[in-house]
């Protein structure tokens, strides 16, 4: 017979602890009175887990079945919130900081609860897109993912990020993530990250791979991108070009190694050019084109990974659309 527990209980979670719940979830520190049929009919595992019946040495808290998790209690927290709050986890474009997404998905990957694993991925995705149109045009949504961090909490989830995306098998995200990381901090990529009490690091693995991208790009297709750009027109015959090239080349030699790596972004070239010819000018937007799509179908081959269009396939699989 089931007997009712009367140890020193965990600190109870006051607007996830409902009167008319069937089940205590503990994790941690952290106890929750919920439903125990929502979350069966949420997550296939937890339907699993709860189809047994309960053993007669089950402890009992507020007359209900107690479940431990061994998992992240701020993790086991937020997705229950996901779960219980209608509002609190939102499908995109709603904007959702970084630490919801990564501690929601973290236990609905793990317990195959599918519309909330797929609910973060799609916001994953809107940051992490597999089309240089998708990239360039990245809704508010994705772009406030980590704008209420301080420097140390961008850094630090940043770094998180990377191991979330091979923990859920999002694959398809990881280019983008990868050229990211080739402009942040070489010593945080390096060395890692202190965040509330937290050591943030990723493997030396992946220190290689963000590493060796970096020299890449930097060392062998910037270059690339600067000797197609300083290149005349063929049907130039104006002298007033030449020096117009060497002030294009001496701008972009002068740019933060962080903008040189990225083509596509606002400040690497603005085509002010007023002293190039009409047919330098039309030469040098349309170099400036397929440099941008060169080197974006060459993003999945510098970090060691499938093609697009491989990875387009995974999230298909995932998401239903590429």
């Amino acid at each position: 017979m089931s007997t009712e527990s009367h140890s020193q209980s965990p600190e109870r979670v006051s607007d996830l602890w409902f009167d008319d719940g069937s089940l205590v979830v503990r994790a941690g520190d952290r106890l929750f009175k919920v439903y125990r049929g929502i979350l069966a009919a949420q997550s296939s595992v937890f339907f699993d887990m709860f189809s047994f019946p309960p053993s007669k040495d089950q402890e009992i808290v507020d007359g209900c079945p107690l479940v431990e998790l061994p998992d992240d209690p701020q993790s086991v927290e937020l997705f229950l919130r996901a779960v219980l709050q209608p509002n609190f986890f939102l499908p995109p474009p709603a904007i959702v900081q970084y630490h919801i997404i990564g501690g929601v998905i973290r236990i609905a990957h793990k317990y195959e609860c599918a519309i909330y694993r797929e609910r973060a991925l799609r916001h994953l995705s809107a940051w992490f897109p597999c089309t240089i149109e998708d990239y360039i045009h990245r809704p508010p949504s994705a772009r406030a993912f980590f704008d209420e961090y301080s420097d140390d909490g961008k850094n630090a989830y940043g770094l998180d990020t990377l191991a979330l995306l091979f923990e859920v098998d999002a694959r398809w995200c990881l280019p983008v993530k990868y050229l990211g990381m080739t402009k942040d901090c070489a010593v945080s990529i390096i060395n890692g990250v202190d965040y509330q009490s937290q050591h943030y690091e990723i493997t030396p693995d992946h220190k290689a791979i963000v590493t060796l991208g970096r020299e890449r790009i930097l060392d062998i297709e910037v270059p690339k991108h600067m000797k197609t750009l300083a290149a005349a027109s063929p049907d130039c015959d104006e002298e007033t070009c030449s020096d117009a090239r060497v002030e294009m080349l001496t701008y972009f030699i002068g740019l933060p190694l962080r903008i040189q790596i990225e083509p596509w972004n606002n400040h690497w070239f603005n085509g002010d050019w007023p002293s190039l010819c009409q047919d330098c000018l039309t030469k040098l937007w349309k170099d400036y084109r397929e440099i941008k799509i060169k080197l974006w179908n060459l993003l999945p081959e510098i970090f060691g990974l499938p093609s697009w269009e491989e990875l387009k396939k995974s999230k298909k699989e995932a998401l239903g659309y590429g």
